[in-house]
């Protein structure tokens, strides 16, 4: 019955073949989803062996029309009229009358077309072979390769391929890279039919090679199944009839057909409505097939060669200038054989290392190397022996961090690079991260005493903005146990599209690569987390950089308020490359804590966040999301934390009330514990009025006591405890938001107040439940501790955690 919309339009082109119904009958049986299946039939029969025109399949979609053999054209011809049936479908499948299916090959053949590592994905391939007398031979993969030219024509072998092999070459499950179509079976979206129709005119000889060069210049990339889904019957005996035996024709049709091919693909003033496309060249496929189409050569095998130099590269004509110049000069004469390959990222938005170098792995069929260099286009070898690492190494810091030297397929071992990093800086990180999960040793051979190359490094006084938004955005990749099925060099072209290939030098080609994802756009988040800052130093504001903007991948953003007189702008430009707002404000208050409150209340007003944050900013690390926790307290409450001891059991924050409220004061809330005010949050409307209540109070208070330091703890105490005009939702040490360490080290006798506290390595804070702590604060009031965070987060890109 048919069904008012099928998915899965198959194309069969059938000549006098008693298997078409046994064919149709498989392709029925072993369907997940046959009721979505429409297969349509052109029948060239002599209209006496068998009546076709009799309906078969009443209960299927299928249709079976009928002409004469003796009138018609070829099976290009035929499988053009086929298109022509095409309606509302979303996949196009090609198939001859004479094969055989797996299981639920309809599901399989769409999930890989997904999986393939491209944006236009085709799956074509010979298969694997059936007989009638034998039946259907060994599952295997078999992928398509160019045996060689007949005229200017691709004749093409079918390669099986081990499943080891098959893994290793193409991300474990994924579909393999192939070189040309196989009109025997091609699956591809139904949009390849309607942008490489089939050419009517050609006739025998240039069938697969018009598909194929027609379908690589549009765009389409070519790809082979890793498990056998699909058989074919080969007429190795010559026991079926065959069209261009039988027809006296057939000869000057071929003839014809010749012509037309040759002349629409090499002659740039020849018309056809079956033209080559422009995304690619035929000089491409020439290059990457090794083949010659003016003398009609075909190199099928392929060289052997040490290195295969990959640079990534962007705009920097001076400097790949002088590459050129310094670089294969070094290795000629060392006698070391080499590819150089310039990928070139067109300059559409951001700069993506990582895509760059991954394109490789639409060059990797150019020859058999050895060893991969990735190597930075402002760097050269220029003087030394050069030293290939041993088996399981892989060197980097050659001449800068992100050059590496590695064994070819250790490369594609762990999937090369993640395409995710978007501007300077992560993409090497992670790189040697997936490598060291995957057991290799990664050596920096700056740390070597005789390691033998010197480089030349003159041209790195360039500006490279690092960009730290990669590191907060991408954390939790760039630490995980990685996948390299996952966003991988076996993904790239989901990423990037590379065109444009040529040959600018002996062994040195170029190519670009148009983005095909934009950088991720940097959009408001509903939190925000604010601090202030004034004459900082970048040594201090390193744990806070690297900790709360590492987790801005989390549902926040960052403003900074900075009030100095001469903004350090080592620290500006740390934290503007993790997507910081900074601003620019001249002190309103001589008291910073009341100046900083004062700067937050006039932000909040003009911005509309859902929750706001106010951290401390010299003393404070995040080990999590602090949001995590705020998003669970009462709507429109304002969030506080406390110390977990009395006022008057803390001797700083008692002597401040005394001093600015009097002893009365202090003994009516001296029992209340100490509420910090370096972490403040919540609701930012209930911020600012608290901070309107804060500033009535601070103005109703002598001179001398608006300058003592800490005002800011004795006003808030007071409002809250003695007053109570403000309310907070107060959270303790038993919920992991805060943990404030100034009484754990400077009061030994309330250390049993903390004992169930842990601190671990000097950077790493848990509660009794052995939770981390959200957020650290006054971890400098230990110079151990202080020093060895600091330490840890200069030289770690990873925040504290266990």
């Amino acid at each position: 019955m048919r069904k008012e919309h099928s998915e899965i339009f198959v194309s069969i082109a059938s000549y006098r073949d008693s298997e078409l119904i046994p064919t149709i009958e498989d392709l029925y049986a072993k369907a997940k989803n046959p009721d979505y299946i429409r297969v349509v039939v052109l029948l060239q029969t002599d209209f006496e062996t068998i009546d076709y025109h009799k309906k078969y399949f009443e209960d299927r979609n299928v249709e079976i029309y009928s002409i004469d053999y003796r009138l018609t054209k070829g099976v290009s011809y035929i499988r053009s009229k086929i298109q022509h049936f095409i309606e509302n479908e979303k996949y196009y499948l090609q198939i001859d009358s004479h094969m055989r299916f797996a299981e639920h090959w309809d599901e399989k053949f769409i999930n890989y077309l997904q999986k393939a590592n491209s944006k236009k994905p085709i799956i074509s391939f010979y298969p694997v072979a059936y007989t009638l007398e034998e039946g259907l031979q060994a599952p295997q993969v078999i992928r398509n390769e160019i045996r060689g030219l007949n005229m200017k024509a691709c004749s093409a072998i079918g390669h099986g391929l081990s499943k080891e092999l098959c893994a290793r070459d193409n991300g474990d499950d994924k579909p393999i890279q192939g070189n040309t179509v196989a009109a025997g079976f091609l699956f591809a979206p139904i949009e390849y039919v309607k942008e490489v129709p089939y050419d009517p005119e050609i006739f025998w000889n240039y069938e697969e090679s018009d598909q194929t060069y027609r379908s690589f210049t549009h765009g389409w990339d070519i790809f082979v199944l890793p498990e056998c889904l699909i058989w074919h019957k080969y007429n190795t005996g010559g026991s079926s009839p065959q069209h261009f035996t039988e027809i006296a024709a057939a000869g000057g049709r071929e003839n014809k057909s010749n012509d037309h091919a040759e002349n629409k693909y090499f002659n740039p003033k020849y018309k056809t409505d079956y033209p080559l496309g422009n995304v690619r060249t035929l000089k491409e496929f020439e290059i990457l097939n090794n083949i010659d189409f003016e003398n009609k050569v075909h190199n099928r095998e392929k060289e052997n060669k040490d290195l295969l130099i990959v640079v990534p590269y962007r705009n920097r004509e001076e400097h790949l200038k002088t590459f050129l110049e310094k670089t294969p000069k070094y290795f000629d004469d060392r006698n070391i054989t080499y590819d150089i390959l310039i990928a070139e990222l067109d300059d559409i938005g951001e700069w993506n290392a990582g895509l760059s170098c991954n394109s490789l792995i639409n060059f990797r069929k150019k020859a058999n190397y050895k060893y991969l260099y990735i190597h930075h286009v402002d760097v050269y070898p220029v003087e030394g022996e050069w030293k290939f690492p041993e088996e399981g190494t892989i060197y980097k810091h050659l001449g800068d961090v992100g050059s590496c030297l590695m064994k070819f397929e250790d490369f594609f071992t762990v999937g090369g690079y993640r395409n995710i990093y978007w501007g300077w800086g992560a993409e090497d990180d992670d790189i040697y991260n997936k490598l060291l999960f995957k057991g290799f040793k990664v050596v920096d051979v700056t740390l070597l005493p005789d390691y033998p190359v010197k480089f030349d490094t003159g041209f790195q006084n360039h500006e490279r903005v690092f960009k730290g938004v990669n590191y907060s955005t991408n954390l939790e990749v760039l630490y995980r146990q990685p996948n390299r099925n996952e966003d991988s060099v076996f993904d790239t072209n989901h990423y990037g599209r590379t065109h444009s290939l040529t040959q600018i030098g002996q062994n040195i080609y170029k190519h670009n690569i148009e983005p095909l994802v934009k950088a991720p756009v940097d959009t408001k988040k509903d939190n925000l987390i604010v601090s202030y800052i004034k004459n900082m130093t970048l040594g201090g504001a390193y744990p806070f950089i690297k900790s709360v903007c590492y987790f801005a991948q989390y549902n926040y953003d960052i403003t900074i308020i900075d009030s100095s007189v001469e903004p350090n702008q080592d620290v500006i430009r740390e934290l503007e490359s993790f997507g910081c707002n900074i601003v620019y404000r001249k002190p309103t208050y001589n008291n910073l804590f009341l100046d900083r409150l004062d700067a937050f209340r006039e932000y909040f007003k003009s911005t509309n966040y859902k929750k706001v944050l106010h951290l401390d900013f010299q003393d404070i690390f995040l080990q999590g999301n602090p949001f995590d926790i705020i998003k669970d307290t009462p709507e429109g409450s304002l969030v506080m934390t406390s110390e977990g001891i009395p006022i008057q059991d803390q001797a700083w924050n008692s002597q401040v009330v005394k001093i600015c409220y009097g002893q009365q004061m202090h003994d009516a809330i001296g029992a209340y514990e100490v509420i910090n005010c370096g972490v403040i949050g919540g609701d930012p409307k209930a911020f600012c009025e608290m901070v309107d209540i804060v500033e009535k109070e601070y103005d109703t208070l002598p001179p001398g006591v608006q300058a003592i330091y800490g005002v800011d703890q004795a006003i808030m105490l007071k409002l809250i405890y003695g007053d109570q005009q403000i309310r907070p939702h107060v959270l303790r040490e038993d919920n992991p938001l805060a943990i404030h360490l100034h009484t754990y080290f400077n009061d030994p006798k309330e250390f049993n107040r903390f004992k169930n506290i842990s601190i671990i390595n000097n950077n790493i804070v848990k509660n009794s439940n052995y939770e981390l702590f959200k957020i650290v604060h006054q971890f400098n009031r230990s110079p151990e501790m202080y020093s060895a965070t600091v330490d840890h987060f200069v030289k770690s890109l990873r925040p504290p955690q266990e």
